[in-house]
């Protein structure tokens, strides 16, 4: 119970997972349930007050007595005053009852789909289930020789490796399609430049082939990013959604089931939330609902918190590590990943916004694979008009600047011309 209320990463790892009814003291049942309720209506661990708040209006409704409350408020003091090694035990503890509930749902959903001969589909969810709280890896790797002829057999027939684009097409072009699986891209731009209408852009192209997006938002909230990608699909202005609510209805409804995308958006609290909190939500999507993503983005990283950061880490440093730890994810979750980096403020008066002009901690340059700079003018800005520039890139030729592009915001878009515009897009 203590470590429900105190640990910033264990309720985001297992609160889908813990029943309440297991614990058999009902003051610590209550303060549980209260716990579990709270964190899958806000996406948040509650404080002890707050808790205290949830089970006195219990009390205010009839379903509970004001001696319940006080003997839940007894249970809370008697965890708190518990010794550190005791605490740690039952951190340990409720993992393992997550992993064992994750276990039953997947031996559940085995059971269910056996008939239908899907192995590998049994096989998939029973391992997530048991690497809850872990990060394993056990695979072989490549052997070089071994698979050499079909990396022959994939040269000469010059099928190149998949990569995921953005939507917009001539800056796809000269990023060679795109971001391959495990690679990680950062959009660059100072505050209010478009950064999260690029990546909603992105999320928007591969919805349209298809594909499955967790978009995990540490700044803006669920119902503006889905009003952005209602507003894209619709072809409709943010500002007449609700004037022109049932034909977005229809108009989104139709495209979603043309093109069978699915798309995740769930919002994290800004600097509370490390990428082990993303990692483990989307094991619980992988676990809980069988998704797995074709695209992650995360909007953004200078907006997560590190894990285990000592007093004395430093913002660069502490930004290199969540880089790294975001590149990881990607990696392990086999598909490309996006997210977004402030420009300083120099940059506000920069025709070319170059990697060298990137906030807080240039690891980020040193550890993404790309990055594509919002740019242009103080004029035209003002005027609506935007340029890209590949500010740095591993596989590709960096240094390219593209456009100028009229801005698609009102369509929750970043440029006309990109995916679900008809415009043409160079101005």
């Amino acid at each position: 119970m203590r470590h429900l209320l105190t640990d910033t990463t264990l309720l985001h790892k297992v609160g889908v997972h813990v029943r309440p009814e297991r614990f058999p003291d009902p003051a610590v049942r209550r303060i549980i349930e209260e716990v579990v309720t709270h964190y899958k209506q806000h996406g948040e661990r509650p404080t002890g007050v707050v808790v205290l708040q949830r089970l006195q209006y219990r009390v205010d409704d009839g379903k509970l007595t004001n001696e319940d409350v006080q003997a839940s408020a007894e249970a809370m003091e008697k965890a708190w005053d518990s010794e550190e090694a005791t605490a740690a035990y039952c951190g340990e503890a409720i993992l393992k009852e997550a992993r064992t509930q994750a276990m039953f749902t997947a031996l559940d959903l085995g059971l269910r789909t056996f008939r239908g001969g899907d192995f590998d589909k049994v096989a998939e969810q029973v391992e997530r289930a048991a690497s809850i709280g872990k990060a394993t890896d056990n695979s072989p790797g490549v052997d070089i020789m071994q698979a050499l002829a079909e990396r022959t057999k994939r040269r000469r027939a010059g099928t190149q490796i998949p990569r995921l684009g953005t939507g917009i097409g001539d800056l796809d072009d000269v990023i060679r399609g795109g971001l391959a699986a495990g690679e990680l891209g950062t959009v660059i731009g100072a505050p209010k430049y478009g950064k999260s209408q690029f990546l909603n852009t992105v999320a928007y192209h591969v919805l349209s082939l298809g594909g499955t997006v967790f978009y995990y938002s540490l700044e803006m909230g669920e119902a503006d990013l889905v009003d952005r990608m209602d507003a894209a699909i619709s072809r409709t202005p943010i500002d007449l959604l609700q004037e022109k609510a049932d034909f977005v209805n229809e108009a989104v409804g139709d495209w979603l089931s043309q093109t069978k995308g699915r798309m995740i958006v769930k919002q994290f609290p800004s600097y509370k939330t490390t990428v082990s909190d993303l990692e483990m939500h989307t094991q619980m999507l992988s676990i809980e609902r069988g998704l797995e993503p074709t695209m992650l983005i995360v909007d953004s990283a200078d907006f997560c918190g590190v894990k285990n950061a000592g007093r004395d880490s430093s913002r660069y440093e502490a930004l290199g590590q969540v880089y790294s730890e975001l590149r990881g994810m990607a990696v392990t979750w086999q598909c490309p990943m996006w997210t977004a980096t402030w420009a300083n403020r120099e940059s506000l008066e920069k025709k070319v916004v170059t990697m060298g002009d990137i906030a807080e901690s240039f690891k980020k340059a040193g550890i993404a694979d790309l990055g594509v700079a919002i740019c242009g003018s103080e004029e035209e800005r003002q005027s609506g008009i935007l340029r890209l520039y590949t500010a740095f890139c591993r596989f590709a030729s960096a240094g390219v600047m593209l456009g100028p592009y009229k801005n698609n915001y009102e369509m929750g878009l970043s440029v006309k011309g990109s995916a679900g515009d008809d415009d043409d897009f160079p101005v």
